[in-house]
This record gives C-alpha cells, structure tokens and sequence, in this order.
C-alpha cells in the first residue's frame, strides 16, 4: 500500500505541474 500510496502522489504531482505549466501558458498569452 505504501509504494501504491507514492505512485499515486507523484501521478498527482506530475498532473498538478502540467496543469499549472498550462496555466501559465495561457496567461502569457493573454
């Protein structure tokens, strides 16, 4: 449980980091 437990936290950390590369993305844009 614990390894599945780190797998899920990078998996989060990896989709928050995308999200907030596209944040930023958009608002150079703007």
């Amino acid at each position: 449980m614990i390894v599945f437990d780190k797998y899920v936290l990078m998996a989060h950390g990896v989709m928050i980091t995308i999200k907030a590369k596209w944040f930023l993305l958009a608002v150079m844009l703007q």
